[in-house]
């Protein structure tokens, strides 16, 4: 992977979340493409479950999105995947990724106070 040399600042990028929608969300840098293959894999979702990705916020210095979803008339961990199973699924995915991420560029990295950096960016 590339490193991005990009000044640590924080970037809100208008994301389509679904067809016709946007919203936006405010990550560094380095987390955007762990972001952007969550909104990508949400995609492959079921049209019926009328899944959308409605924000992140930070808590602990990870970042932890948000979403709605018709959870229609299903019972969670039945045989059939629930919207909730699938979201917290991918959820739990991307936050295992931002865990390893530095915010900064996306290198490896680890936590440093109330965010994730690598060696690099540890002082910004």
């Amino acid at each position: 992977m590339a490193k991005d040399t990009t000044p640590a600042r924080s970037s809100t990028r208008d994301t389509k979340m679904k067809e016709g929608e946007s919203s936006d969300i405010e990550v560094g840098n380095g987390w955007w493409r762990i972001i952007a293959d969550a909104i990508d894999e949400a995609a492959e979702f079921p049209d019926e479950w009328g899944f959308e990705f409605v924000g992140a916020t930070r808590r602990s210095g990870a970042l932890l999105l948000h979403a709605v979803y018709n959870p229609r008339d299903m019972q969670v961990g039945s045989k059939e995947q629930h919207p909730y199973d699938a979201f917290v699924a991918l959820r739990e995915k991307a936050r295992m990724r931002l865990l390893h991420t530095c915010e900064v560029c996306g290198a490896a990295g680890s936590f440093r106070g109330l965010t994730v950096r690598c060696d690099e960016h540890f002082t910004l």
